[in-house]
């Protein structure tokens, strides 16, 4: 039994290592009441009653005790929101809704994620629990004794660790994954050539012969060819990032035309507060109206399709475009809403994918090759001194 003690650890290890959506050790809402929707809810209250977004924030900090929220990018986003505030007269009624609603979006997905992937953990729990219960079980066989000192015994529980470590990881990504908002955009790309190098490594390792090293360069040109006629990721990546957050861009375009300015005014005074790839997207809005356009056909761009829509009835119907831009933003919040829940469903359905390809397999080399191991060894050593007692 004692050789059990080392397992039983690294089961509990393993049970206590619940994945996380992010760095915080423990989720706010298990015991901070100031959660970020409650806390933007605050903010929204204040700015009802004329209070700068600053003296509204101050207040939140003294009565949580923090100085920022726990996502912060809604920080960051609400240091432009009262940038905007003090420097042009931006009304923060409407950026401040837009934050409320991806805060609960949040909560939400959180919520769903425990529901629907709970058979998944549940599954990986049980495996890992049954293995080492197993395991404790037969340790008078000298399966215990097998993992430890054989090296075959040290192969198989290496393995069935490394599978279930792999197992909770898929399991974590899977819960980032389902729950990620707001992408960020990768600063580091794999680039061509490495990409083609490492096709040509991997297929070298594989077979390093004359034929091997054929096939790696082979492979590598071909590595080359095929992702220089692929689209840039980087520019993909960036369409993504935009995507997601057009909300909240329409988010401040409605407030910059809620307090007066016009489309052009509007998109350079929130140009120089966005992050470069989100900025290098609307230059190209701005340009366009430089250039003397209808904000119609500036904004004409599947991107800013739903905003070119409502620039073209308010140049032609005159329609106020605060209230269109507001149920844009509605109707873009929504549609992102439901393509979210969406893919946390579909992605929830496939998490117990990994826990059976990778703790099954763990499962049987920690429970069963043990016990059939060290069966084996004593026939076999029967065999072996019946047959020397024989001789």
């Amino acid at each position: 039994m004692t050789h059990a003690i080392p397992f039983a650890c690294a089961a509990i290890v393993l049970l206590w290592w619940w994945p996380r959506p992010g760095a915080r050790p423990t989720p706010p809402e298990l015991f901070d009441y100031w959660t970020d929707v409650r806390s933007i809810r605050f903010l929204t209250t204040n700015a009802t009653s004329a209070q700068s977004l600053t003296t509204s924030r101050n207040a939140l900090r003294e009565a949580s005790g923090r100085e920022t929220l726990h996502d912060l990018n809604v920080e960051k986003r609400l240091d432009v929101v009262s940038t905007l505030e003090s420097e042009s007269g931006f009304p923060v009624a409407i950026a401040l809704s837009q934050l409320h609603f991806e805060a609960d979006t949040r909560e939400i997905l959180q919520r769903m994620w425990n529901e629907k992937a709970a058979v998944a953990y549940t599954s990986s729990n049980a495996l890992i629990g049954i293995s080492v219960i197993l395991l404790a079980l037969t340790s008078g066989t000298g399966s215990v004794w097998w993992i430890v000192s054989e090296t075959a015994g040290r192969i198989v529980g290496c393995t069935a660790f490394v599978l279930i470590v792999a197992a909770r990881w898929s399991l974590r990504r899977a819960r980032e994954a389902s729950q990620r908002i707001h992408e960020s955009v990768p600063k580091i790309h794999v680039g061509k050539n490495i990409s083609a190098l490492l096709v040509g490594l991997a297929v070298l390792m594989i077979s390093p012969n004359a034929v091997g090293m054929s096939a790696a360069i082979i492979s590598s040109i071909t590595t080359v060819e095929v992702m220089r006629a692929l689209p840039s990721s980087r520019v993909q990546t960036a369409e993504t990032v935009f995507a997601s957050q057009r909300g909240w861009l329409v988010a401040l375009l409605q407030s910059g035309i809620s307090a007066g300015h016009d489309w052009l005014g509007t998109l350079s005074m929130i140009h120089p507060l966005l992050d470069s790839d989100l900025a290098d997207q609307l230059q190209v809005v701005m340009t366009r109206l430089q250039w003397g356009l209808p904000a119609h056909e500036a904004f004409d761009s599947a991107l800013w399709q739903e905003v070119a829509h409502i620039a073209k009835l308010v140049q032609e119907v005159g329609v106020r475009s605060e209230d269109a831009l507001d149920s844009v933003r509605m109707e873009i919040n929504n549609k992102y809403r439901s393509q979210l829940v969406t893919q946390l469903e579909r992605v929830a359905a496939r998490a117990v994918v990994p826990v059976s390809l990778l703790q099954l397999p763990a499962f049987i080399l920690l429970a069963i090759v043990p016990v059939v191991a060290t069966q084996f060894s004593s026939l076999l050593t029967i065999f072996q001194s019946t047959g020397v007692g024989l001789a």
